[in-house]
């Protein structure tokens, strides 16, 4: 597999444990999670709701392919003002005979941090 591939299986893995972890502390809340893809990028995110009324807190993960390596950056931001909650500088992948695990890692370990965040958002 490219490193794209087990990159973007990893987010996806991450935003469902996510949301999950929301929903078990705050069963009410609403998530999608989603992806758009565009010709130089590639946009993963989750999106969360207390009610079908309410702005979104969305958890969006950016993807861009650079030469052999992925680079990703992150953000959790406030949908309806677009405040920026939280965020994940740009950091590269290994390249294709790297090891993408510690990679990985960081982003997961970004992504589950954010549950603090959400719940006070949400609640």
């Amino acid at each position: 597999m490219t490193s794209e591939v087990v990159v973007v299986k990893s987010i996806r893995s991450s935003l469902e444990t996510l949301s999950k972890r929301v929903k078990t502390v705050n069963p009410t809340t609403i998530c999608h999670i989603g992806e758009t893809t565009s010709k130089d990028a590639r946009h993963i995110y989750a999106s969360f709701l207390k009610t079908p009324q309410s702005d979104t807190i969305d958890l969006c993960v950016l993807l861009q392919p650079a030469g052999t390596q992925v680079v990703v950056s992150a953000d959790l931001v406030k949908g309806g003002s677009g405040d920026v909650l939280s965020e994940l500088g740009p950091i590269a992948s290994p390249g294709p005979d790297g090891d993408t695990e510690p990679f990985e890692y960081h982003i997961a370990r970004y992504i589950l941090a954010q549950e603090d965040m959400l719940l006070q958002e949400l609640h």
